[in-house]
């Protein structure tokens, strides 16, 4: 827990702020103190989601039905009020670790922890499914550790950030590797999703990985969707048990009454208080308690003289300093708090007189005559100073969030690219036949250099022409087998075309309809843009020509590239596409 700073509130509510917990995506979290004396955790939102009428509304919606969930292994909202500047609510406060934080400080749980912890969890479910709510973002960091069993907290609340328009300013709303392959897609959840996400944290507990690795976020969605996830590490009872949970068929997983049933009754007499947990972690939740007990940090104290008086342990101008302990008697102090003025303390009882020393001689500068002033400048003038200066600041501190802004959305494409699909195009031209074209313009040349020049005009002209194609062929081919080919990249956020350094981006909102058009060796990729957006540049021998109201984007056939080959290539594309484009890609084409 971090100390109240000078940003943070005194209070919220009837409750009294003890110190900062952390901060979120929906604002920061304290401890706190109700006027009965009971701990709760407190949330603010942030003030730009206090300022979204869409955010507030959804909010309200999800606290009340946040409010009607029981049962005992969840966080409890017991207060709130979302009408305030900045909407606030109050949960029950968890003297414990997060399940992220002890698995990751103290390594994997035993089996029979994580037994406990499937029940305790299965039954938090059981109970937000009971009001009917879907959690959407259990994750390790949303399970709290408590002596007495675990708490599942945020349920409910995370539907209000997911549809206040968040994941539209890059944000990507939840936990990648802990998402059900539904939710990873976009389709319509329900009690299922959170049944998945319910397996992963268990394996998560007993092996300290999750069920699909870490890594790059595009990586980890394709391994929940696409592939099967590791349970190798997993005891066979536990992976009997969590198996069925990471089914990719919502259908196919367990209900988390099905769930509690199965794991058996592993939250009775077996449950003493902190036993079900190693020691390690045990002695984290004694400190978070004794935390609680213990009085809050204070705000950092300044201390401000009185006017006319000097700071402590300075001398005035042309005063000796003087030879006392402390403070001088008759001097009075004033101490600013962030809180409350307090008063001065009395002065400490001082020691006694030190013997009697020689007198000093005070030596003192003489006093310089004081500089004339000029005449000062107009008012006019100084606002005029002031309004260019601000506008040069302003015009540096926008070019910043420019430079800023560019160079987040090339990481971002960047990072995107790396988890897209890669095509690479057939070389449009080849040293082979460069070279060929090359060796038949100079063979011409020097059999008619051979013959000598023929007297018909016609052959000449001929002659010449067949020099020059074979010349310039020659040359066309050697140049475009040097350049570097062009690559498309199918990525969950558009479609790219790479040629060395440079890029060709289109996000999907950019394009209304997409698909594969032509047959055998002449088939492409074609795009029709929605209205407004600009066709892109041209890449160095590569043209977006225009084809029935849209653009040519990519060849998927050319050069020397095998019919098979070529068909091959269309599939893989569409593949693709079918992954990452289904709002805009049509498979009729």
């Amino acid at each position: 827990m971090q100390p109240l700073s000078a940003d943070d509130p005194d209070r919220v509510g009837g409750y009294a702020l003890l110190g900062r917990l952390g901060r979120g995506a929906m604002g920061a979290v304290y401890l706190a103190r109700s006027r009965g004396g009971r701990p709760v955790a407190v949330k603010v939102v942030k003030a730009e989601l206090a300022e979204d009428p869409t955010f507030r509304e959804r909010f309200r919606r999800e606290v009340a039905s946040a409010r009607a969930v029981g049962g005992f292994w969840t966080a409890a909202v017991v207060d709130a009020d979302t009408e305030a500047p900045r909407p606030w609510f109050a949960s029950e406060y968890v003297a414990g670790p997060t399940l992220h934080e002890a698995v990751t400080r103290h390594g994997p749980l035993p089996e029979h922890a994580v037994r406990l912890l499937g029940a305790g969890l299965a039954e938090a479910l059981a109970a937000i499914h009971g009001a009917n709510l879907v959690h959407r973002d259990l994750k390790p960091g949303n399970v709290l550790l408590g002596a007495d069993g675990p708490r599942v907290i945020d349920f409910g609340i995370s539907r209000a950030l997911e549809r206040a328009g968040l994941t539209m300013t890059g944000m990507f709303f939840g936990t990648p590797g802990f998402f059900s392959p539904e939710q990873t897609t976009g389709e319509e959840i329900g009690p299922p999703s959170d049944v998945f996400s319910l397996g992963a944290v268990l394996v998560f507990a007993a092996t300290g990985v999750g069920p699909f690795g870490d890594g790059h976020t595009t990586a980890m969605l394709y391994r929940v969707v696409h592939a099967e996830a590791d349970l190798s590490r997993l005891s066979p009872g536990l992976r009997a048990l969590i198996g069925p949970c990471l089914a990719k068929n919502p259908a196919a997983r367990p209900s988390a009454e099905q769930l509690l049933a199965a794991i058996g009754d592993h939250g009775g007499s077996t449950r003493e208080a902190t036993s079900w947990l190693p020691a390690a972690v045990t002695t984290l939740i004694d400190e978070r308690t004794a935390l609680v007990a213990a009085p809050p940090p204070r705000r950092p104290t300044l201390v401000v003289p009185a006017p006319g008086v000097p700071a402590p342990g300075v001398p005035a101008p042309g005063v000796p300093a003087p030879t006392r302990v402390g403070p001088p008697v008759g001097q009075p102090t004033l101490v600013a708090t962030a809180e409350a003025p307090v008063a001065a303390p009395p002065p400490a009882r001082l020691p006694p007189p030190p013997s009697p020393k020689p007198p000093t001689q005070v030596m003192t500068a003489p006093e310089e005559p004081p500089a004339e002033a000029g005449p000062p400048l107009p008012v006019a003038a100084v606002q005029a100073v002031s309004r260019a200066v601000e506008k040069v600041r302003a015009g540096n501190a926008a070019r910043q969030r420019a430079r800023a802004a560019t160079q987040a959305a090339a990481q971002r494409l960047e990072q995107a690219m790396a988890g897209g699909v890669r095509f690479a195009a057939a070389k449009a031209g080849s040293v082979f036949f460069g070279v060929l074209g090359l060796t038949l313009a100079a063979g011409l040349v020097y059999m008619i250099n051979l013959r000598g020049t023929p007297s018909n005009l016609g052959v000449v002209l001929t002659a010449a022409l067949a020099c020059a194609y074979f010349a310039g062929s020659g040359v066309l081919s050697l140049v475009r087998a040097a350049l570097p080919s062009v690559e498309l990249v199918v990525s969950p956020v558009g479609v790219t075309l790479c040629q060395g350094r440079r890029r060709r981006h289109l996000d999907w909102h950019h394009i209304t309809r997409i698909g594969v058009v032509g047959r055998g060796r002449r088939q492409y990729l074609v795009a029709w843009l929605a209205a407004g957006v600009d066709v892109p540049n041209a890449l160095v021998g590569h043209r977006f020509r225009p084809h029935q109201g849209g653009i040519r984007l990519f060849p998927l056939g050319g050069g020397n590239r095998p019919r098979r080959e070529v068909r091959q290539h269309a599939r893989d594309v569409r593949a693709a596409l079918a992954h990452y484009a289904r709002g805009c890609y049509d498979p009729q084409l």
